[in-house]
């Protein structure tokens, strides 16, 4: 604990009350807490000469945490050795409360630090390069962002992919303000370990150090500021002095409290971390090893042998679009322009949706009903409902923007045969659509090819169902900040299937009743039990019933902790 930590805390409430999140989300800005900014200036802070730049400081708690260390260390004017940079002024109002206005000068600088060239903006490389890099969407830069960014590529032997989000532009310009054997400490987004475009990330800080380490926290650390990535710690030491074959190692960590405990045994624990399995870092490496050495038995299939994905219909506005029956009876709506679409997958909790389901939703007053104008709607109650959307919202509406008729969302697209959940804390499930309904982007569609018996259906939902393509789902999938566990269409896709031969249709529908009631009930330990024994009653997985159910519980107590 930081001594100042009562003070810095109260200064940073009072200011947080007028810096609002959406301000926050839209300048990339999650504040990290003092506990984590004090851990990683200890790890990165070895000696009081060090010199510290923090690119982007906004609350100023790594900037507080560095005085401290530096300090301790003995030295007597540690604003001195510090250095950052930030484009809004409320990180300016809080710095000058801590570091004397002759000390800013020089070495705070109030602009986008991708703007920043080495040569120009200090006298010295430094040491440590340590925070937590703005977090926004390549859709959300700003003019000055794109043409920063534009002239980073072009001088930089790395090539990002187009959608990369900001941090990773900041974690590539950071290594030039580094001296040899220097040190990065950076909070990252969990895409860091899984995104496509960060595998040139990765590859370089893995070429350019002599060590380095990703520790993925299980600990929710950003929750209250709305974000929904995991968080990665990202280690580095030994700048430009790194052997040929620098590992990357990964690991999870617990909590807080068990990173501050690892990086004061750093040293001693130098050739010791337990290497996650690939991806987010989350699953155990001995669990991920033994589900791809079980993935490739025979009868092991992949969903995207058997089916396509499409993402749902996009309405645009969902709550104007789609209603209960009761609230559209207000707007006088006619039956006739109304058609039953899927509610939310929290209404529909088993592995079917069919007319009673539909029934039963739209007795219940399930917003469940969608709206279907014609393309010229005459009827003058329905002209007045569509009417009653603003022009304005309208006009900036980029969905609208892209359709013949504002309003008409449906596509040409057959009934799915299938839903698909993709986003939920107890991981995915399979609906079989016999409500002959459609969905919106809360869902994914999933059509069958042709050759898949309705029989064969069931079964696929049922394998889904199972602990090892639920670990699975783990392993490909993405946690969110939440705690809940999402899967992309090309993801869902990769989900390995076991599909025994041996199971006839009487077989799989006794079974699909019972997976399927259990999970209306409310029981999905007991539906996975059930799905388990009917495919792995016998033969090789059998034995491997256990550790499977041990890692899949050890994975989503981390994911949802």
């Amino acid at each position: 604990m930081l001594a100042s930590d009562t003070n810095l805390e109260s200064s940073l409430d009072f200011d947080l009350k007028s810096h609002d999140i959406d301000h926050r989300k839209k300048i990339g800005a999650f504040y990290t807490p003092l506990s984590v900014s004090a851990a990683l200036s200890d790890w990165g802070i070895r000696s009081s000469s060090d010199l510290v730049l923090e690119p982007c400081f906004g609350g100023c708690t790594f900037l507080e945490a560095a005085i401290q260390r530096l300090s301790e260390l003995g030295n007597p004017a540690p604003e001195a050795n510090l250095y950052g940079c930030d484009i809004d002024p409320l990180a300016f109002r809080y710095l000058r409360r801590r570091i004397k206005q002759e000390m800013i000068a020089g070495h705070f600088f109030q602009q986008d630090f991708l703007t920043k060239a080495t040569e120009r903006s200090m006298r010295t490389k430094v040491d440590l390069v340590i925070g937590n890099p703005p977090y926004i969407k390549h859709s959300n830069f700003s003019k000055n962002q794109r043409e920063a960014i534009s002239e980073l590529i072009n001088t930089s032997s790395i090539r990002l992919h187009g959608r990369a989000n900001l941090w990773a532009y900041f974690v590539v310009h950071a290594l030039k303000f580094l001296k040899t054997g220097g040190r990065i400490a950076l909070v990252l987004p969990g895409s860091f370990l899984y995104a496509e475009y960060s595998a040139s990330i990765r590859e370089l800080i893995r070429s350019k150090f002599e060590r380095v380490v990703a520790l993925t926290i299980a600990e929710r650390l950003f929750l209250t500021e709305g974000t929904e990535e995991t968080t990665v710690v990202l280690l580095a030491e030994g700048f430009n002095k790194q052997p040929a074959d620098t590992p990357f190692m990964v690991r999870c960590i617990e909590s807080v409290e068990k990173l501050t405990e690892l990086l004061k045994n750093w040293h001693i624990n130098s050739h010791t971390e337990e290497i996650a399995f690939p991806g987010h870092g989350l699953i155990p490496v001995q669990v991920g090893r033994l589900h791809q050495t079980l993935a490739s038995v025979p009868n092991m299939r992949l969903l995207g042998d058997l089916a396509t994905i499409r993402i749902g219909l996009v309405t645009g506005d969902t709550p104007f679009f789609i209603k209960s029956r009761s609230e559209w009876k207000e707007y006088k709506i006619d039956n006739r322009h109304l058609k039953y679409i899927m509610p939310r997958s929290q209404y529909v909790s088993g592995i079917s949706v069919d007319q009673d389901d539909r029934r039963e939703h739209i007795e219940n007053n399930v917003r469940c009903l969608a709206l279907r104008p014609p393309s010229e709607p005459r009827q003058k109650i329905l002209t007045e409902y569509l009417a009653r959307y603003p022009m304005e919202k309208r006009a900036s509406n980029s969905t609208f923007q892209r359709r013949p008729i504002w309003y008409q969302f449906e596509d040409n697209h057959r009934t799915p045969d299938a839903f698909f959940v993709f986003m939920a804390d107890k991981g995915p499930r399979l609906i079989l659509n016999l409500a002959n309904a459609n969905s919106t982007n809360s869902m994914y569609r999933v059509y069958f090819k042709e050759s898949v018996t309705a029989s064969q259906m069931k079964l696929i939902a049922l394998s889904i169902q199972t602990t090892f393509t639920q670990l699975a789902a783990e392993i490909i999938g993405h946690p969110r900040g939440s705690g809940a566990l999402k899967l992309e269409p090309s993801s869902a896709l990769k989900l390995n299937l076991f599909l025994p031969s041996n199971r006839n249709s009487s077989q799989i529908d006794t079974v699909f009743k019972k997976v399927n009631e259990k999970l209306r009930l409310g029981d999905a330990t007991g539906a996975r039990l059930c799905a388990d024994a009917f495919f792995f009653k016998d033969g090789a997985m059998a034995a491997y019933l256990p550790a499977l159910h041990s890692g899949l519980e050890a994975v989503r107590n981390r994911r949802m902790r």
